[in-house]
């Protein structure tokens, strides 16, 4: 019955959630050439849409000829790469459009919250690839009951929290709050665990490796789930073994960010990351950045978009039998995790979510130099107020303990490090300086 339900609930998204689905299924295993002429097909659509946009086709101009299709995946050097920079400068023209329907901004790493556009054709296409990285983890997305350690953002409203509620009910899908992820949550969190017993567990690589921490300190024997995936953090092998040795199941890695969902997925073989090969084109510049192409976006244009990580991207055969283009290596997406005094674990994704609650904060970033001690410098627009410093220590005492000092220090600026960066967390204790 829940996997009818489950079913009923995709469908009633778009039925263009199964004709992208039908698409990856295609694409995995007729060859890269067969691959390229999808995705190139695609990528010619996508830059004639948006040579409707004035500011991109000023882009192009720089780009040789302009109104010339691409021959190949090979000519895309031919295109100017993109930055959150141009799309803010140009985001009244991008919110003007008719295909913006969906306003989203990131609570990605770099501590600085970037607003765009979504448009309609996008959801479907996101859909159907959530769908088939847990497939290629060995999950039924329709059947398999999921339990989610996630964090919830201060910024649901109360209408959409519920909307959501519901959905999960269809989906079998339980959240399970990841904020504030003590000793007596996590011994709850497993008692709710082993209680649904789910075949998916999915979470931050902090989260599931504190579940394993405190599970094991407490003497809890866990349930048994299918799969495990993670995302949203980058997953260290020593944290992957301790994980996978307490739960018992093995831990797939997924790539995604707020402006895509998911990227890229590691099958069964928990190799190099699959790429959804209908969705997306991914290269790396000189410098090893990643280069992103949203092949569904009609709202922004996400054309070799600047996302800010860096890697490496090859097309290979793999052990499950699928070729497709993967992510073989990839770095930089560290950032530190600010710890309480009660060892409460406080990351990346709970700084940026609370930013985005607070209207006016444009960039922030967090020092900490003692377990109670922490500043939050924020750069921020007129429409900020003196008063939100007061809902912002209260959130984060909430879960961080009402003995941990918030301090909230306007700047003009947050500097970024030598190479160019931002650091939008640095902790100070003992010395160490982990934002590096």
């Amino acid at each position: 019955m829940r996997g009818v339900l489950a079913r009923l609930v995709e469908a009633a998204w778009s039925r263009e959630v199964a004709r992208h689905y039908r698409d990856a299924i295609a694409l995995e295993s007729c060859g890269r050439e067969a691959v390229e002429a999808f995705q190139l097909a695609k990528l010619n659509r996508l830059v004639d849409h948006f040579r409707s946009f004035p500011f991109y086709a000023k882009l192009l101009t720089g780009a040789g000829d302009k109104d010339k299709p691409l021959d190949c995946l090979g000519d895309m050097s031919r295109l100017p790469t993109i930055s959150k920079d141009d799309i803010t400068a140009n985001f009244a023209a991008i919110a003007s459009s008719p295909y913006a329907r969906r306003r989203e901004s990131t609570s990605g790493s770099t501590g600085k919250n970037f607003v765009f556009y979504q448009s309609r054709s996008r959801q479907p296409a996101q859909r159907a690839s959530l769908r088939r990285g847990r497939e290629w983890a060995g999950v039924d997305h329709f059947n398999d009951r999921t339990v989610l350690i996630w964090g919830l953002s201060p910024q649901t409203s109360k209408w959409a929290g519920r909307r959501q509620d519901l959905i999960r009910l269809l989906m079998g899908t339980t959240l399970l709050q990841g904020y504030g992820l003590d000793a007596e949550r996590c011994i709850a969190h497993w008692h709710s665990i082993n209680r649904i017993r789910p075949q998916l567990i999915e979470g931050y690589p902090n989260y599931l490796l504190t579940m394993a921490k405190e599970g094991a300190r407490a003497g809890i024997v866990p349930h048994r789930a299918t799969s495990l995936i993670c995302s949203g953090e980058t997953l260290f092998e020593e944290a992957r073994e301790e994980i996978e040795d307490f739960f018992h199941a093995p831990l797939h890695n997924r790539y995604g960010s707020r402006e895509f969902s998911s990227i890229a997925h590691q099958c069964r073989e928990r190799g190099a990351m699959h790429i959804h090969p209908e969705r997306f084109i991914m290269e790396s510049d000189s410098d090893g950045e990643l280069l992103i192409t949203d092949l569904d976006n009609l709202a922004t244009p996400f054309i070799r978009y600047r996302v800010g990580d860096a890697g490496r991207v090859e097309f290979a055969d793999c052990a499950c039998g699928r070729s497709l283009f993967n992510i073989v290596e990839m770095v930089g997406r560290t950032h530190d995790v600010i710890r309480t005094p009660s060892g409460t674990p406080l990351p990346g994704q709970f700084w940026t979510t609370l930013s985005r609650a607070v209207e006016g904060i444009e960039e922030f970033q967090l020092v900490q130099r003692s377990p109670t001690d922490l500043e939050l410098r924020v750069k921020v627009t007129d429409v900020y107020e003196d008063g939100s410093e007061a809902y912002l220590r209260k959130k984060v005492q909430s879960v961080a303990g009402a003995e941990v000092t918030l301090t909230v220090v306007k700047v003009d600026t947050i500097e970024p490090t030598p190479a160019g960066k931002r650091r939008f967390i640095i902790n100070e204790m003992e010395g160490r300086n982990a934002g590096r």
